[in-house]
């Protein structure tokens, strides 16, 4: 028969199965959600609390970054007017009349150039004009005067440098050889009062043959090769206008008529 501490040791060991049996049973029957939840309980479909959105800081507005200075514009390159181009004849008006010499004259102001790259140191002069004479303005150093019956015309330029009043001349003289029917009429130097101090210049004869016939020119280069004062007109009138050529010329630079 076994002894007694052997029927304790196994009325212990039934008595543990039990209560180990009685708690796996007690586990089992319990919602293991519920063992995790902790504070209110949630419904499932419930949404989420909403989330507090970030603090946003300030904004700061951007530093002004002044614009870049302008570039400074490029110098201004010389200017290099052409050779004065010949009065066209198929764009002169018909003739009204026939032409008489000028018999009174009238001041007119007229830009002198300067030695400047750019003509600065200029000044004006004040040239005598036939009075009545309509002015054509080509700019501030270049006009012409017509006259009345559309047979006479001055021209006055004031808008070119050469090194010389020979070398102005000899350029525009290439220039005229190159229109129909040229011929040279006469070449030879005067002399006139530049602002008080002697001076000369070239005077040039030529004639060319337009679609409205024969026109005759004469041209004066003088003041180192700054200044034209132009004469032309139809065959047997230049003696006409040559007088307004010599006025002008003397007056540009201050001298007498």
């Amino acid at each position: 028969m076994p002894s007694r501490r052997v029927v304790v040791i196994v009325l212990g060991a039934a008595v543990l199965v039990g209560a180990t049996a009685g708690v796996s049973a007690a586990v089992g029957n319990v919602e293991f959600p519920r063992l995790l939840a902790a504070g209110p309980s949630r419904t499932p479909d419930a949404p989420e609390p909403p989330k507090a959105s970030p603090k946003s800081s300030p904004s700061v507005p951007a530093p002004s970054v002044p614009p870049p200075a302008a570039s400074p514009p490029p110098p201004s390159a010389s200017p290099q007017p052409t050779v004065p181009a010949l009065p066209d004849p198929s764009e002169e008006p018909e003739p009204a009349a026939k032409p008489v010499a000028p018999t009174a004259y009238v001041e007119v102001d007229f830009s002198l150039p300067g030695m400047g790259p750019n003509g600065e140191g200029g000044s004006t002069s004040r040239v005598e004009v036939p009075k009545d004479w309509p002015v054509e303005g080509k700019g501030t150093q270049w006009r012409d005067f017509r006259d009345p019956t559309n047979n006479l015309l001055l021209r006055i330029r004031g808008d070119r440098w050469a090194s010389s009043d020979e070398e102005y001349a000899n350029q525009a003289r290439e220039e005229r050889s190159k229109a129909k029917g040229y011929r040279e009429l006469g070449w030879k130097e005067f002399t006139l009062d530049e602002f008080g101090e002697p001076g000369t210049g070239i005077e040039y004869r030529f004639s060319w043959v337009g679609t409205k016939g024969t026109r005759y020119g004469v041209e004066r280069y003088f003041l180192d090769g700054n200044v034209m004062v132009g004469g032309y007109a139809w065959e047997d009138q230049l003696d006409l206008v040559a007088p307004a050529v010599e006025r002008a010329s003397h007056t540009y630079v201050g001298g007498g008529g």
